[in-house]
């Protein structure tokens, strides 16, 4: 999904702050969504250096305004459409203690120090993320039917699993481990013997991360029907041979409200496939207006586009 690390950007060029405020007005306007304004001030206060005119670089203010632009346009969508209803201690918490399945995006957002406006643009589109893909589905299949048809994107597994081509190492791998063998051992003596060939898999250290449908090759299908904790193969997949062991298996509830659990389990690659239509119909059916001292916003895309191209 294209949404949680993509940032907007162009070329770069130097405005003074006062040109600015004075190019906007007593308004202070930056730009407009749907006839709701985005003020300068709003702007500004993304980013303290704005403040001084002789650092402001319309590089950055064109991508902080792109940003609240985009979140914007999706709040009103989703607001319309689904009813979300978003307030700054809602958005706040979702930065400070994101659900597992966002953990990444946020500390990938401290670890490079990025900026605040990004850290609220993705908490933003994460919690309409979390109200849009459920309601889609809802009305396009049920989620319940969702659910049922679509069993790998929605189960959540750990798994260990080593795949090979050559038949008579998977047959020791598998001994190996039945016989109560380490799993990195094995892996690392199974891919010694033949290198290149061998794939390890395991995700135990943070059980329980994959979707089932995360998992490639024919390992999916293993993944939601094999017994638990039990050593199982060697079994041909679509790569190949393999053995595997599942010791956890998380399914969504079939019943009750499923929104939160469809998207506790739901594969990432899978929201994003229900989502990414979604956000770009609304970022694009949105009328927006950008002061033209900072630029336009673009027709072929979103984001925008530096004065005078």
């Amino acid at each position: 999904m294209p949404i949680f690390h993509r940032r907007v950007r162009a070329l770069g060029l130097i405005i003074a702050v006062a040109v600015v405020v004075a190019a906007c007005g007593t308004e202070r306007i930056a730009a407009s969504v749907n006839g709701v304004d985005i003020t300068l001030d709003r702007l500004l206060a993304l980013d303290e250096s704005y403040e001084a005119g002789d650092s402001l670089n319309s590089e950055s203010v064109r991508q902080d305004l792109s940003l609240l632009i985009i979140e914007e346009a999706i709040v009103q969508a989703a607001a319309e459409q689904f009813g979300l209803v978003l307030t700054d201690e809602g958005i706040f918490e979702r930065i400070v203690n994101p659900p597992a399945r966002y953990a990444s995006v946020f500390s990938d957002l401290v670890a490079s120090d990025a900026a605040s406006a990004l850290e609220r643009a993705n908490a933003v589109r994460s919690l309409v993320r979390d109200a849009v893909v459920p309601a889609v589905i809802e009305a396009e299949v049920g989620i319940a039917r969702f659910i049922a048809e679509n069993p790998t994107a929605t189960i959540r597994v750990c798994v260990e699993a080593l795949a090979f081509l050559d038949p008579t190492l998977a047959q020791t791998a598998a001994d190996q481990l039945t016989a109560g063998g380490d799993f990195a051992t094995v892996a690392q003596e199974s891919a010694a013997a033949d290198p290149g060939r061998v794939g390890a898999l395991t995700n135990l250290g943070v059980c329980p991360e994959f979707a089932a449908s995360d998992l490639s090759g024919g390992f999916a299908e293993l993944a939601i029907q094999v017994p638990l904790n039990e050593w199982i193969g060697p079994v041909e997949i679509d790569e190949g041979i393999a053995v595997l062991r599942v010791s956890e298996r998380l399914e969504p509830p079939r019943s009750g409200d499923l929104s939160d659990a469809l998207m506790d389990n739901l594969n990432f690659a899978n929201a994003s496939d229900v989502f990414t239509p979604w956000f770009n119909d609304a970022v694009r059916a949105a009328e927006i207006e950008v002061n033209p001292i900072i630029g336009g916003w673009s027709d072929a895309g979103i984001g925008i586009r530096p004065p005078g191209d």
